[in-house]
């Protein structure tokens, strides 16, 4: 029942029908769509939700820094400069496995990422709700519209 209830869940979020993961979890990632800018996406988000599970902390970081450069475009020139380290900086944390990085570049970076990280994630929550509360209205607005 709970494996339902977490592939339903991991079906919206990657935005894949339940059958298509089944096909991944079976091995066949040829039932992934064929467009390369879908595929990124949802490799995207299952990278971030295995990045997000581990312990490494130096992974981690990797793994919200390339969703940062390849899900959402930024490149790591902007990131380099939000952070104040240098573009190299970054091309060692994104190498894989991660290079050794000092710890405070290591940090300006990691606090850089996670902002931005938590920016994108409350934007499209907020979207979201934005699309949520339209839906209602434009519903309220068709129901009562018959009744005058």
């Amino acid at each position: 029942m709970r494996s339902i209830v977490l592939i339903k869940i991991l079906s919206k979020y990657l935005e894949i029908t339940e059958e298509t993961i089944d096909g991944v979890v079976m091995g066949n990632v040829e039932c992934l769509p064929d467009d390369p800018a879908l595929r990124l996406k949802i490799l995207s988000k299952a990278g971030f939700l295995y990045f997000g599970a581990i312990e490494d902390k130096d992974r981690q970081l990797s793994g919200f820094l390339e969703v940062l450069v390849s899900y959402h475009g930024i490149s790591k020139l902007t990131i380099a400069k939000m952070a104040g380290v240098e573009e190299q900086d970054i091309d060692r944390l994104l190498a894989n496995p991660p290079e050794k990085v000092e710890i405070e570049v290591k940090y300006k970076i990691d606090v850089t990422v996670m902002e931005g990280v938590s920016q994108t994630i409350l934007k499209k929550v907020i979207l979201v709700l934005l699309k949520i509360s339209r839906m209602i209205k434009s519903k309220c607005t068709f129901r009562f519209s018959g009744c005058s």
